[in-house]
């Protein structure tokens, strides 16, 4: 009988150190995964914060708005609550998230919680390369945030160059190129440093055709005097270049610049132009050296 519950008194201790063993390991496996689930959850919200902050920042300058749209960012990507905070330094955005969250089993070997934190940090940089340009081609010159500037002249206008309106052809020549270039945006990317032909003529139709579709398309009521949404189809994309020359030439492309649609007007001599007004805007392109002309490029960095 000794020997028995000797046995039996060893399979108890034996079973109790297995059971310790065997919480441990769903400890490791539930509690340790719900962690890996949060940090993964974590780091979506907060490189999606980091993003939306610095676009909105980099655009406007509005630090509050920035940190605005930061936290509705993080807060579309999370399902539980948080916590934020975020800095500004140069030409990055950085948000740090964190939330403590609690464990199932692991509370059964004395662990209760754990903390979960991560970072994002979106920098911006001036744009070398950008696709869905329009095909207007402004010169080289200091703009001005909110002023209006003409961005294809109209027959007559005073601002044209021997048959150069400030039409360009990217992808082709022709009316129906350019106008489609207008409406969607060129389906290629320009680089600072390319070289860009003309397109003489002043194609007043496809003009017209082209920057009202655009403006067709802005669902949002959106004007220079209130929010411009992210999406615009009304904030147009141009290549700023160094010169009008005489005929069909190639010109040189030094950098991108943003403006706001905002009609084909009749301008000095009746002639109709295409006017926008001048933005600092952030878009998605590819960051490098080049002139900066107010047009940044956020992407993001760890």
């Amino acid at each position: 009988m000794g020997n028995r519950e000797n046995e039996r008194g060893a399979v108890i201790v034996i079973t109790a150190f297995l059971m310790v063993g065997l919480i441990t390991s769903m400890a490791l496996v539930v509690d340790v995964g719900r962690l890996y689930l949060t940090r993964t959850k974590l780091q979506t919200a907060a490189d999606a914060a980091a993003l939306a902050g610095a676009y909105t920042y980099f655009a406007d300058e509005s630090e509050p708005d920035a940190v605005s749209k930061a936290q509705d960012y993080a807060g579309d990507n999370m399902e539980e609550d948080f916590n934020f905070s975020y800095s500004i330094v140069g030409n990055q955005f950085t948000v740090d998230l964190n939330r403590d969250v609690d464990f199932f089993f692991a509370p059964v070997i004395g662990i209760e919680s754990s903390n979960v934190a991560v970072t994002a940090t979106a920098s911006a940089g001036t744009v070398s390369a950008i696709d869905k340009v329009v095909p207007f081609g402004v010169l080289k010159q200091s703009f001005s945030y909110g002023q209006q500037y003409v961005l294809k002249y109209g027959a007559g206008g005073s601002g044209c160059y021997h048959g150069n309106f400030g039409a360009v052809a990217l992808g082709g020549r022709g009316a129906c190129v350019y106008r489609n270039n207008i409406k969607y945006g060129y389906n290629g990317e320009i680089r600072v440093g390319d070289q860009i032909y003309t397109e003489p003529g002043n194609m007043a139709g496809p003009t017209d055709q082209g920057v009202s579709y655009r403006k067709s398309l802005c669902t949002h009521g959106c004007s220079f005097s209130s929010q411009i949404e992210a999406n615009c189809p009304r904030v147009v994309v141009v290549p700023v270049i160094d010169s009008l020359p005489n005929g069909r030439k190639k010109v040189n492309v030094l950098g991108f610049a943003a403006f706001f649609l905002e009609a084909t007007q009749n301008g000095t001599k009746g002639q109709k132009d295409v006017v926008g007004r001048f933005l600092k805007w952030a878009a998605a392109g590819e960051s490098g050296a080049g002139e900066s002309f107010g047009l940044t490029t956020v992407n993001l960095i760890h």
